[in-house]
């Protein structure tokens, strides 16, 4: 608990001298604990400084006091990638989260809401999906699909063909084309004109979907990204799928080489009929003495779909509302109020370009 308390510390002091609650000072505090340094000598480890150290200032003292005896950083960060989840732009699960601290707040003293920024047009719910390899032997595949890209409906089991580089490897591939799943390889340029010819060609085919790698060959890593759609009544149709690097190329070089590949996908994504409103959450604790006068905390709310939001930015708005709960805290349990103004900002559509 140490570290989320000890960064808790830091922006609370900063915070602190900010809102007008004190003069700020300078802590320096350690404790056995040795590590390594560059050098590899041993050097002691920072510790949360005591509260004597700090301040004589009962707010910040009720600050550290509160934070010590009942941090709940790690309490937020887990409600909001564990219990709510990924939280993208134009989704349920964002809409959850966003009550969930506008409620959050408000207990806590704050005057909460939610203001609106504008809408999606198009919004998206990522369901299930479970792919696997079948032939030559079968195993589990790890693979995600865009943001606004559509699913399979049911399971769809199909042979994988690898993208034709040319027009001699399309004349050979197109009898397996139809209804098969297309690994592209690593690199491909799908823009210059043999790419847009053999992407005509594939989409004439009729094919399953498009199964690109997540990263290069020996990356395990799966980003998921995407583009919001316009339009509900024109949905893209085509399905594309995004498999871990180094099971991409396996499959690749299986078929490359004449083995029969044979793969199966379930996806089932939603689309959601806009426009959808979409929030930012705004909470003041409104200064005394230069209210006019804002100090602003905060993180966007929303995240990408593919995993929970955890780093991006669960841990940011996480350590925001702590600091927001524990001034709080403190104001209550002294009386007093910050000079300036204090607003908690929670941001959302930030992944789709800062649009809150």
């Amino acid at each position: 608990m140490r570290g989320p308390v000890l960064r808790s510390c830091a922006l609370l002091l900063g915070l602190s001298g900010a809102l007008g609650c004190r003069e700020p000072t300078t802590v320096v505090a350690s404790e056995p604990g040795p590590e390594v340094s560059d050098g590899g000598a041993e050097v002691s480890a920072p510790a949360v400084p005591g509260v004597d150290s700090i301040s004589d200032d009962p707010v910040v003292r009720t600050i550290v006091t509160v934070a010590e005896a009942d941090s709940q950083v790690e309490a937020h960060a887990r409600k909001l990638a564990v219990d709510i989840g990924p939280r993208l732009t134009g989704s349920g699960a964002l809409i959850t989260a966003e009550r969930w601290a506008e409620e959050s707040l408000g207990s806590w003293g704050l005057e909460a809401r939610r203001e609106r920024w504008g809408e999606v047009a198009v919004g998206f719910e990522r369901g299930p999906a479970r792919g696997s390899q079948i032939r030559p032997q079968r195993r589990e595949l790890e693979f995600s699909t865009e943001a606004w890209s559509p699913g399979t409906r049911d399971m769809v089991r199909a042979q994988a063909v690898v993208w034709p580089g040319d027009d001699a490897e399309l004349r050979a591939r197109k009898p397996y084309l139809r209804n098969a799943w297309v690994l592209v390889p690593w690199g491909t340029n799908m823009r210059d004109a043999t790419g847009k010819r053999m992407a005509a060609a594939v989409d004439k085919a009729g094919v399953a979907g498009l199964i690109f790698a997540a990263g290069a060959p020996d990356d395990q890593l799966i980003v998921t990204q995407g583009e919001p759609w316009e339009d509900f009544k024109h949905l893209p149709t085509r399905v594309v799928l995004h498999l871990r690097g180094d099971q991409h190329a396996e499959l690749v070089t299986a078929a490359e080489a004449g083995e029969l590949v044979q793969l199966e996908f379930s996806v089932d994504n939603h689309f959601i009929e806009g426009p959808l409103p979409q929030h930012n959450v705004i909470a003041d604790l409104v200064g005394d003495e230069h209210p006019e006068q804002v100090v602003i905390i905060g993180g966007h709310l929303d995240s990408w779909d593919g995993a929970s939001g955890a780093v991006d930015n669960a841990t940011g708005v996480a350590t925001s509302l702590e600091a927001a709960r524990l001034i709080a805290a403190a104001c209550e349990r002294t009386g007093r109020r910050p000079r300036r103004t204090l607003s908690v900002q929670l941001w959302s559509g930030e992944e789709q370009g800062l649009l809150g």
